[in-house]
């Protein structure tokens, strides 16, 4: 008897922006782009900037990642990251997020380390259904970066949010 091997994805739904742009809008993101970087190199010295696109990528965002969690200097993440953890269930009822039904967007989603805690809070809230009554959807710069991010809550946190609060 032959038995069907079923291969599951592991790639989160996500919906990628960049990928749906015809070559119009593409070479008018490009031309914006360049008119960012040059306005930010021509400002006096001290106050230079890039556009935050060209710094978080894949291999930025890591950066990124690394400083705030070890860099001594950089305590804010950490004292952010308590403040979640010992007030989250606090901030879902604040929100009137602890019944019916709702969406969670977050513009800059990281790491995910601190909303980890507002996620669990949620489905901490709620009843597992068919369908979740929550859904969160985490947007950032970086497509991959995103897929990995999606990936460890779903193997670290997924089993206690599954049914409560779906995650794209």
């Amino acid at each position: 008897m032959a038995h069907s091997l079923q291969i599951r994805s592991t790639e989160p739904d996500i919906v990628d922006v960049r990928e749906q742009q015809d070559s119009e809008s593409i070479s008018t993101a490009i031309s914006a782009l360049r008119t960012q970087i040059l306005a930010g190199l021509y400002k006096p010295p001290h106050s230079r900037t890039l556009p935050t696109l060209l710094l978080y990528d894949e291999r930025g965002l890591l950066i990124y990642e690394q400083l705030t969690l070890h860099a001594p200097e950089y305590y804010l993440f950490p004292a952010e990251e308590q403040i979640l953890a010992d007030h989250a269930p606090d901030i879902v009822r604040a929100a009137k997020a602890d019944s019916g039904e709702g969406v969670l967007v977050e513009l800059g989603a990281g790491s995910l380390r601190k909303t980890s805690h507002i996620l669990l809070a949620l489905a901490a809230a709620h009843e597992a259904r068919d369908k979740a009554p929550i859904t969160y959807y985490a947007l950032d710069l970086e497509r991959r970066e995103l897929v990995r991010t999606l990936n460890v809550v779903k193997e670290t946190i997924g089993s206690q949010l599954a049914g409560k609060v779906d995650t794209k």
